[in-house]
């Protein structure tokens, strides 16, 4: 079922062109304000102090139509009681790992502050603004104390504007952050437009980042849909003489057909670009990307469509000297009813210049390698009762062996109850030693009714050795009315003794209730 576009090229969900709808009369909005209200109570134990501690935090979120395609939001103490835990990753290589944002005040109206097109899509790496900035400061939440957004557009223009300011913590103080983005269609089709961040969520440097795009798309001229998205970006650290600044500029293009699809791109970031309220994990570089692939369409059968393509990637310093290279190919098979397979296959090489740890525990020095790596993919469709997924990959690096295992099971029996669980071995075999990765999540959620339901996650890896339970009611007893409830509990699970070894660290509850005005 589809909303909009019907047209093969596109995937099964693509909201990169929404529907319109018209024709609806009779409805009023009323004067466009909304004001949701909440109360939330929380308590903590620590179990190996023995310490409780409570706290009661009333907060509010107004929204206001200024105009019925532009909202004002004004956020005072936000809660983020209901975001749910971070999908638990652990760093086997070089560079930050990156986390999305869940939260529901910053994921309201995101499309406002979206920049670049598919120069930020393809790759995070130089992403001028990313919400998780605000709010969460080197992976400790920190309290917003107020916030102001505008969003939604205005004539010609679309935009997003944010002012928070956030609390202090045991470490840093509370700092102003603000961001501002601006897009106007243009050519029918394209659209071009700015972008503005200001601050430091640390405080300790003074971050201003600015910015243009323009995106180009054309389904017009060709038997496909042509895109070429062009990025511009710079960020100055600092005040007058002691000021640093430094670029991202980046450039993309693509080609969707109905028999053939190809994308490239290319990336310069130079050494001291440090977007502030963004995400960046590898500076001082140039990155290459290309990939193309035929694709087959049959009227009928069970297969929905068949791939086969090349890619390739090179990243260099920006002297041109090359860090790291990879050529391949891929095959994937996808059925009518969801179900896809894939296999990937290509040769690799990295140069390290810095040695580093694979998660903190096994050491890779600098050096120069070369290897082939594998990968077979296959999962069915989660519309099924019963869902499964694997992931194999397999071959060479740092001068050794790799293996990748992954598993993913899903049972959804009936449309009240959901339970899944997901397993992950990554297994490294070098010169220096040995290593095992294990990462397990299970999730659940019960469908009381289209009002109440309960969510409950449980994570645990061996490198952190730390195990997670979170567990989230939520009822509407009534519209506009909310009563939420939840239970996290943390512990240390110790990797040679798991899972008797279990030794509680905390154990928190916490209660919302919210009521939400309609004028």
């Amino acid at each position: 079922m589809r909303w909009s576009n019907v047209d093969r090229t596109r995937d099964r969900i693509d909201l990169t062109n929404i529907g319109r709808l018209a024709g609806v009369e009779g409805v009023s909005s009323g004067r466009g304000l909304e004001a949701q209200l909440f109360a939330t109570g929380a308590s903590s134990y620590d179990w190996e102090t023995g310490d409780t501690d409570f706290s009661f935090d009333p907060s509010a979120n107004i929204f206001y139509k200024l105009t019925p395609s532009l909202t004002g939001s004004l956020t005072l103490n936000t809660s983020f009681a209901d975001a749910p835990l971070d999908e638990r990753q652990v760093n086997t290589g070089r560079f930050d790992l990156f986390f999305p944002e869940t939260r529901d005040f910053f994921l309201q109206d995101v499309q406002s502050f979206e920049f670049g097109g598919r120069t930020v899509t393809q790759s995070i790496n130089g992403l001028p603004f990313f919400s998780r900035n605000i709010g969460i400061v080197e992976g400790r939440p920190v309290d917003l104390i107020a916030g102001a957004k505008l969003s939604g557009k205005l004539g010609p223009a679309n935009l997003g504007v944010l002012a928070v300011r956030t609390g202090d913590d045991s470490v840093y103080d509370g700092q102003y952050l603000g961001a501002a983005r601006a897009s106007f269609e243009v050519l029918n089709e394209s659209k071009a437009g700015v972008i503005f961040t200001h601050g430091d969520p640390t405080g300790e440097f003074n971050n201003t980042l600015f910015g243009a795009d323009f995106q180009y798309k054309n389904s017009t001229r060709f038997a496909g849909t042509l895109y070429a998205d062009l990025a511009y970006v710079r960020t100055i650290d600092g005040d007058g003489a002691t000021s640093v600044g430094d670029h991202y500029a980046a450039i993309a293009g693509a080609y969707r057909g109905l028999k053939w699809e190809w994308n490239a791109e290319f990336y310069n970031i130079g050494e001291n670009y440090r977007p502030r309220l963004g995400f960046a994990n590898r500076t001082g570089i140039r990155q290459y990307h290309a990939n193309g692939f035929r694709l087959f369409r049959p009227e009928s059968g069970p297969v929905r469509l068949f791939m086969a393509g090349i890619f390739g990637l090179a990243v260099t310093d920006l002297d041109d000297e090359l860090l790291d290279r990879e050529l391949g190919a891929f095959t994937r098979v996808e059925g009518r009813a969801g179900d896809a397979a894939e296999f990937e296959v290509f040769r690799g090489f990295l140069d390290i210049r810095a040695p580093f740890d694979i998660a903190g525990r096994l050491a890779v020095p600098a050096g120069e390698y070369s290897f082939t790596r594998y990968n077979l993919f296959a999962e069915t469709s989660e519309g099924r009762t019963v869902s499964v997924g694997g992931e194999y990959r397999w071959g060479g690096v740092y001068g050794g062996d790799f293996r990748n295992i992954g598993a993913f099971v899903g049972w959804r029996p009936n449309r009240h109850f959901r339970i899944s669980a997901d397993y992950e071995l990554v297994r490294f075999d070098l010169p220096t030693g040995d290593l095992d990765i294990h990462v397990g999540v299970i999730g659940s959620t019960i469908a009381i009714n289209p009002r109440m339901f309960i969510q409950t996650d449980v994570q645990y890896d061996n490198i952190s050795e730390n195990f997670t339970f979170l567990s989230r009611f939520s009822w509407e007893p009534q519209p506009e009315r909310e009563i939420f409830i939840s239970f996290g509990h943390t512990a240390l699970i110790e990797e040679d003794r798991f899972p008797e070894s279990f030794r509680a660290q905390g154990s928190s509850l916490a209660l919302r209730l919210g009521h939400t005005f309609r004028m």
